[in-house]
C-alpha cells in the first residue's frame, strides 16, 4: 500500500504528462534542430518515433502554431508514406485539448503508406518514423504543443496524445521593442531618484 502512495506523489509531481505519455505512441524529440538556409529563413527539423502502436493510413502528427511559416524544404525529404500540409485550425485528435491559435498555421503530417507496427507489447518496441521539417522566418524558440493520432497495437482503436515541443516565436514588432526599452529606461530613472 505504501508504494501506491509513493506512486501517487510521483504522478502528482510529474503532472498530467505521465498519463498522456502512456496513452500516446507518436512522440517528437525535444528540441527540434534549427538550421539557417539563407535569406532570413530557417529549417526546423523534428524527429518522430512511436512505441507500442500501429500506424495506419490517415494517422497524423500536428505541430500547433508554427509562426512565420514559409514552406516545406526539399531536404530533408519527408519519410516514405507521409504528406505535409498546413491549416489554421486543427486537426485535433480525440480526447486531447491542445492550445491552437486560429491565426497561426499548424503543421500537419498525415500518413498514407502501408500499415506499420512496433513489436507487440509488452514490452513492445520503438519505431523511428523519420524527420519532419518546415521553414520559418523565425529562429527564436518558444514552447508549443504537438498532438498525434495512431492506432492501439492490440485492437486498432484510435489513440491520441498531446505533448510539448519548441515552435518559432511570433515576432514582436519594432514598436513593441521600443516600448519595452522605454519602460526599462523609466524604471532605471525611477530607481536612481
Amino acid at each position: 500500500m505504501k508504494w501506491v502512495k509513493v506512486l501517487m506523489v510521483v504522478v502528482a509531481v510529474i503532472g498530467v504528462v505521465v498519463p498522456l505519455a502512456q496513452a500516446s505512441s507518436i512522440i517528437i524529440s525535444l528540441p527540434p534542430t534549427i538550421t539557417p538556409i539563407g535569406g532570413g529563413v530557417f529549417t526546423w527539423t523534428y524527429t518522430a518515433s512511436m512505441a507500442d502502436a500501429r500506424l495506419l493510413p490517415g494517422d497524423f502528427l500536428v505541430v500547433y502554431d508554427f509562426a512565420q511559416f514559409v514552406g516545406f524544404p526539399a531536404l530533408p525529404p519527408l519519410p516514405l508514406g507521409w504528406a505535409a500540409g498546413v491549416q489554421l485550425v486543427g486537426p485535433i485528435p480525440g480526447q486531447t485539448t491542445p492550445v491552437d491559435n486560429a491565426g497561426i498555421l499548424n503543421l500537419v503530417f498525415t500518413y498514407g503508406g502501408i500499415p506499420l507496427a512496433t513489436a507487440p507489447p509488452p514490452p513492445g518496441g520503438s519505431l523511428f518514423l523519420g524527420v519532419f521539417s518546415a521553414n520559418s522566418m523565425g529562429n527564436i524558440r518558444i514552447t508549443g504543443e504537438y498532438a498525434a493520432q495512431d492506432a492501439n497495437w492490440v485492437d486498432l482503436s484510435l489513440q491520441a496524445n498531446l505533448g510539448y515541443t519548441s515552435v518559432p516565436a511570433i515576432p514582436l514588432p519594432a514598436a513593441g521593442w521600443a516600448g519595452l526599452s522605454l519602460l526599462g529606461v523609466l524604471g532605471l530613472r525611477r530607481r536612481s531618484r
